[in-house]
Formats: structure tokens, sequence, C-alpha cells
């Protein structure tokens, strides 16, 4: 979520509800806060994979 708040010139004071600020921001991954909820809640590593490739981390 740092790195999405980072290039979108973006401060992020707290951790506290990173997701949803970082999934408001320009260039975001479409769905980011569900595809979150979905990969903690499941452990689906494949999505986790997919997401932080599109990211570019």
């Amino acid at each position: 979520m740092h790195v999405l708040h980072a290039r979108a010139g973006a401060w992020l004071a707290t951790e506290k509800n990173a997701v949803s600020s970082a999934a408001k921001l320009t260039g975001a991954p479409e769905d980011l806060a569900k595809r979150v909820e979905h990969i903690l809640s499941t452990m689906d590593t494949e999505a986790a994979r997919d997401l932080l490739t599109e990211c570019r981390l």
C-alpha cells in the first residue's frame, strides 16, 4: 500500500485504512480492496501473486 501511495504522490500517515485509501488512488488495481480482503481471508497465494504483479512490486 505504501508503494501505491508513493507512486501517486499521496501521503500515508498511518497504516489504518491503508487499503481503502490505496483503492481510491489513480493507478490502483481494479477492485483492490475486495481483492486484498479475499487474499487475507482465504490465503490465496496465487491471487496475492497476481495482485503484486499487477502493482509491479
